[in-house]
């Protein structure tokens, strides 16, 4: 009841206007003057106080999203950031308690955070994602070989010979398109190699979004982060060579 209670008054908060709250979460709590207390529960006090990360969204985006999942036909039961619900999927009760760093590579965004004692302590996110791959892979196509191919086929292409980093597999794909010159069908052959030039502004753009959330991490946190690494999740996440570009870029 006690914690229960902190947290409704966490809500009840004072937002910027077009503002509300959608997350409280404590980070650590005070019985009597003791500090550092993960789990009070079970304590005998008199007073009891808490640190608290306290997440806002915008109050239309959150109408927005609700609005959208009632349209489907579901009914919604909470709201989440979308970190924070990666974390409680990937993450085991040791890697959320003492520090580790989360990148969520999905369809639209990727979603940096690192987290600690149950909660995000610091978030980066960028609209560069597996769609942004796509669409890359479909531009290129057009730029470098006058092909016109569907987004579709971009990702098709990307899961099947796409790469972040070389390797020794050169693989080849046969890809089918629209001649943009001549206006026919046309199939050309391309390696990985080519498919990782293609893919290689939008890797970059998350690893250097990677290495700005981990730029913005309070020091005594960086050990955590050396020690257990850092945790990719998402579809984008199966691109092969990611891991290891993240890796060599960050010495992570």
């Amino acid at each position: 009841y006690d914690l229960d209670k902190l947290d409704d008054n966490m809500f009840k908060l004072v937002t910027i206007p077009g503002e509300e709250v959608i997350h409280v979460i404590p980070q650590e709590y005070t019985v009597d003057g003791e500090d550092f207390i993960q789990d009070p529960k079970g304590m005998a006090g008199v007073k009891i106080e808490a640190n608290f990360h306290i997440i806002t969204a915008k109050s239309a985006a959150v109408k927005n999203i609700i609005r959208c999942v009632t349209k489907a036909g579901l009914k919604p039961r909470d709201l989440i950031l979308e970190p924070f619900a990666s974390s409680e999927a990937v993450l085991d009760s040791d890697e959320l308690r003492e520090g580790v760093c989360l990148v969520d590579i999905g369809g639209g965004t990727t979603e940096i955070a690192v987290i600690s004692l149950n909660g995000v302590v610091t978030k980066e996110a960028i609209r560069i994602a597996g769609d942004e791959m796509d669409n890359a892979v479909v531009q290129w196509f057009r730029n470098e070989h006058k092909l016109e191919i569907g987004i579709s086929m971009g990702e098709y292409i990307k899961k099947t010979v796409g790469s972040a980093m070389r390797d020794n597999n050169a693989d080849t794909i046969a890809v089918k398109g629209r001649d943009l010159v001549s206006g026919i069908p046309k199939t050309i052959n391309v390696s990985s190699d080519e498919i990782r030039q293609a893919l290689k502004d939008p890797v970059n753009s998350i690893v250097e979004a990677v290495k700005h959330a981990l730029e913005k991490t309070p020091p005594e946190l960086a050990a955590d982060i050396l020690e257990r690494g850092i945790i990719l999740a998402g579809g984008g996440s199966l691109l092969r060579g990611i891991d290891q570009i993240i890796r060599e870029r960050t010495n992570i």
